[in-house]
């Protein structure tokens, strides 16, 4: 047979449904309170494509918000009190209901398949929206675009899994996953690359959010690129979402802090053909960093400006096109539109983008890596007063309250530094502290660096951590 044209298809067609399932799903709740409790969590009225089924259900569930056992007699007497008896079906429709259920004891199995017909609807009824919102030619594609993907993701997160477990089955889920992995020593999290963090964190946990907050030019970038690099490099794969720099930039950074490569004079196409004390020439360092990082699942989206519905939609695109992530980093999050109108405050702006990001890992399970500035403020304070604190986080301090884990990266500074303004020299090796602020399971203290500028990396310095306390 030859293809059907679109007028002739939507002249019979009957979008997916199957009234007999939606009836025994009815009849279940009728018939069973254990049938009863489980078809409210899996079904909603619209699931139901039969109006006078989709009344019914209203019904019952008003019924069982009052507290009302529903059977025959309850339920008609609520439909006939609304004026909803005849368009429900009529009594006798209504009664016949217990008489079509095979078993009660199918009712999960019922509601499935009620529910699978009603995402199978919206899905082809989104599909005529999609085709029209980008069919009259009147919007960028860039707006189509971001509005079929935001519409499309919101489709695929309408069913959430069950929210709730009991005790008993979280303690033995908990006892079973602890004594599997007892024996192994190595922190549980994503590694960061840099042991004595990873000590104090057990490395970065599934569902949180972790803040890296410096002043300008510390380095919030290279330390976020060498978590990535080294998560990579153990066989993790991360997303990668920068809002300032372009990929570009990124993969000149993950070059030099690869290979050991001078950024400068890979910058100023300087590179020597001479052997180092290694025996390495600079080309043989920047073929050696191509290959290492050929083998990394490390996925980079440079696009600037991003809402926060964008990053989720682009994060969630990735993980379904690679089997999944196991970090997420963000640089940075003051440079998100948190999509609030223009009467609202920056404060709320930020705030809403704090809530989403830990929403993020924890839909997801990863850990999400968020880098941010810090209040002007700093910069006016003298001395030791310079150290952040958590009161430093810029625009909000819902940051300081979503986030799991808070990491500053100072370095002290003498007055002639200052004065001289050698901080910034790019050939300095600079001594730096990273300070665990906030350790919502653990430690906070500081570890102490060395940061390589010229080959924007941090290595960890031979000296002991201070921890502060334990939670």
């Amino acid at each position: 047979m030859g293809g059907q044209s679109q007028s002739q298809r939507g002249a019979y067609f009957v979008p997916p449904h199957n009234l007999e399932a939606e009836r025994s799903v009815l009849g279940c709740c009728l018939l069973d309170r254990a049938a009863l409790l489980t078809v409210l969590s899996l079904c909603r009225p619209d699931d139901f494509f039969h109006p006078p089924h989709r009344i019914i259900f209203e019904a019952i569930r008003k019924l069982f918000n009052e507290n009302i056992s529903p059977d025959l007699v309850s339920l008609t007497n609520v439909l006939m009190t609304s004026g909803n008896l005849e368009v429900g079906g009529g009594a006798e429709s209504v009664a016949g209901l217990t008489n079509v259920v095979p078993s009660v004891r199918n009712a999960e199995h019922y509601s499935k398949i009620v529910t699978e017909k009603a995402q199978l609807r919206r899905l082809e009824r989104l599909g005529r929206e999609m085709a029209a919102f980008a069919g009259d030619g009147k919007r960028p594609l860039k707006e189509v675009l971001d509005w079929s993907s935001t519409r499309f993701l919101e489709l695929l997160d309408l069913r959430e899994n069950k929210s709730y477990i009991d005790v008993g089955s979280a303690a033995t889920e908990f006892y079973k996953q602890y004594s599997d992995t007892y024996n192994i020593k190595e922190p549980p999290g994503v590694k960061s690359g840099f042991p004595d963090l990873d000590r104090m964190l057990l490395g970065f946990l599934p569902g949180q959010l972790i803040i890296i907050a410096a002043r300008p030019s510390q380095g919030k970038t290279a330390l976020a690129l060498d978590i990535t690099r080294h998560a990579a490099k153990e066989g993790k794969k991360v997303a990668f979402l920068s809002l300032e720099m372009s990929k570009d930039e990124l993969v000149v950074r993950l070059l030099c802090s690869t290979g050991r490569l001078d950024s400068y004079k890979l910058r100023q196409k300087r590179l020597s053909d001479k052997p180092d004390s290694e025996g390495l020439t600079d080309w043989d360092r920047i073929n050696g960093a191509m290959s290492e990082l050929g083998k990394q699942k490390i996925f980079i989206d440079d696009s600037s400006a991003l809402t926060i519905s964008e990053i989720r939609a682009k994060v969630k695109g990735i993980a379904l096109e690679n089997d999944g992530l196991d970090m997420v980093v963000v640089d940075y999050l003051q440079l998100i539109d948190g999509e609030l109108g223009a009467g609202d405050m920056r404060v709320q702006e930020v705030s809403k983008i704090s809530r989403s990001l830990k929403a993020l890992a924890r839909e997801l399970e990863v850990p999400v890596i968020a880098l941010s500035q810090l209040s002007r403020h700093i910069e006016r304070r003298e001395g030791h007063k310079k150290v952040p604190q958590l009161s430093d986080l810029r625009e909000s301090g819902a940051i300081e309250q979503d986030a799991d884990v808070v990491l500053f990266i100072h370095r002290e500074i003498t007055e002639e530094e200052e004065e001289e303004g050698r901080q910034y020299q790019p050939d300095n090796e600079q001594e730096t502290q990273l300070i665990v602020a906030k350790n919502r399971n653990g430690a906070i203290g500081k570890i102490f660096l060395l940061f390589l500028r010229n080959y924007t990396t941090f290595l960890t310095l031979d000296q002991p951590p201070i921890q502060i306390r334990n939670m």
